[in-house]
C-alpha cells in the first residue's frame, strides 16, 4: 500500500504534493518523493529521500523548491525491492522526460523488464514498477493518455498510477485497477490521490473512477475513458466527511479499518510471487532453492502482535508443509542458547 497524490493549477505545486504527503503517510513511510514539471523549461524536477515524508521535507528545504504547477508526490511501501532512493518513487523512462508514482503489483514485471532491456532500455531500480515509464515511452506520440493505455494493456496485476510528461505540462494522466484512485475537483485545480484524505483540505467534490478506466486532467477538465478507449461519464460526488474522518475511509477508529483491509492486504503480498501453476516466486530474499531444499525445521521470531500471527502461521506451515515450526519470543531469543543450525530456517515477523 502507497499513497499517490497529483496536482495541476494555479498553484506551486511542490508545497501542495509534501502537505498531500504528510496526510497520505499512513499508507507507506519506507521513502517519498516528488516530481514537478517546470512549464518554463519543459522540464522535470525530482526530489526523493529513503526515509520518511520529513525527511523529504528538510532535503526539499535544502535543495529549494522546485518551479512548476503541475506535479505528482508518493510515500512508499516497499513490496518490490528495498527502500532506497534508487527505489523510490517517482521512476522514470530513459529519457527523463516521463515521470511516474505507482501503487499496487505488477505481475509480469520480469517478463516485461527482460524484453525491455532487450530493446536497449535501461532501468535503475529493483521495483516492479519501473517497467511502465519505460512501456509509455516505447509507445509516446505526443498523447500521454494514448501512451499510457497502450502500455497498462501489456501489463497483469494491480494498479493506482499516476503519470506526467516534460512535453505536456499541465497535464496529469492517471489510471486504476483493483486498486484506489479518486479525482478532486477544485476552482481551476486538479487534484489525483489514492485517498480523499489528501483532497478534502482542496476540495469536497470528487470524482470516482471505475476499474480499468483511465482519466487525462488539466487545470480545467477531467476526460476518462475505458482502457479500450471508448469515453466514460464520472461519477463526482460532495464528500460530507472531515479530514480525521477521511483518514479512516468511513471506518469509526484505524483498528476496524485495518481489519477490514485485511483481505485485501494478503491479496496485494502474493500478487506476482504464485504463479498460475503454483509455482512461488521468492527470488528477491536472495535464498536458493539448494538452500531452502536443505531446510528441516522453522523457527519463527516475533514479539507484540507479530507473535500471534506467527502462532498462526505455525499452523500453517506445520499442516500444509509437514515441516516442524516453532514461534519464539523476539524478547527473548537474542538471550537464549537457540537451537538452530544449517538446516534450520529463521524468519523474523515485524509488528510495524
Amino acid at each position: 500500500m502507497c499513497g499517490i497524490i497529483g496536482y495541476t493549477g494555479p498553484r506551486p505545486a511542490g508545497p501542495v504534493l509534501l502537505d498531500a504527503l504528510r496526510r497520505l503517510e499512513y499508507r507507506g513511510y519506507d521513502s517519498a518523493g516528488i516530481a514537478v514539471v517546470d512549464e518554463a523549461d519543459h522540464a522535470v524536477s525530482v526530489i526523493k529521500h529513503k526515509h520518511k515524508v520529513a525527511e523529504l521535507v528538510r532535503q526539499v528545504e535544502a535543495e529549494g523548491m522546485p518551479s512548476g504547477t503541475t506535479g505528482i508526490g508518493h510515500t512508499r511501501w516497499a513490496t518490490h525491492g528495498r527502500p532506497s532512493n534508487e527505489n523510490a518513487h517517482p521512476h522514470t523512462d530513459c529519457t527523463g522526460r516521463i515521470h511516474l508514482i505507482h501503487n499496487g503489483i505488477i505481475e509480469n514485471f520480469s517478463e516485461l523488464r527482460t524484453e525491455l532491456s532487450a530493446r536497449g532500455h535501461e532501468f535503475l531500480s529493483d521495483t516492479d514498477t519501473e517497467v511502465v515509464p519505460h512501456l509509455i515511452e516505447d509507445s509516446y506520440r505526443g498523447d500521454l493518455a494514448a501512451a499510457v493505455r497502450v502500455a497498462l494493456n501489456r501489463i497483469r496485476g494491480v494498479y493506482a498510477l499516476v503519470v506526467i510528461s516534460a512535453d505536456e505540462p499541465g497535464k496529469i494522466v492517471g489510471a486504476r485497477l483493483n486498486a484506489p484512485l479518486v479525482v478532486g475537483l477544485g476552482d481551476g485545480e486538479v487534484f489525483v490521490s489514492s485517498d480523499i484524505t489528501a483532497l478534502i483540505q482542496y476540495t469536497k467534490r470528487v470524482a470516482l473512477l471505475g476499474e480499468g478506466e483511465i482519466v487525462s486532467v488539466t487545470p480545467s477538465r477531467i476526460d476518462v475513458q475505458t482502457l479500450g478507449g471508448v469515453a466514460v461519464e464520472p461519477r463526482v460526488i460532495t464528500v460530507d466527511w472531515e479530514a480525521d474522518q477521511a483518514q479512516k475511509n468511513g471506518y469509526p477508529h484505524f483498528l476496524l479499518k485495518e481489519i477490514h483491509e485485511q483481505p485485501e492486504a494478503l491479496r496485494n503480498v502474493l500478487r506476482g510471487r504464485i504463479a498460475d501453476t503454483g509455482a512461488v516466486n521468492l527470488r528477491e530474499i536472495g535464498i536458493s532453492d539448494d538452500v531452502l531444499a536443505r531446510v528441516r525445521e522453522v523457527v519463527i521470531v516475533a514479539c507484540g502482535s507479530a507473535w500471534h500471527s506467527a502462532m498462526v502461521a505455525r499452523y500453517a506451515i506445520e499442516h500444509i508443509a509437514r515441516m516442524r515450526c516453532s514461534v519464539e519470543p523476539a524478547s527473548e531469543f537474542r538471550y537464549a542458547d537457540a537451537v538452530v543450525d544449517g538446516e534450520s530456517l529463521v524468519l523474523a515477523f515485524s509488528q510495524s
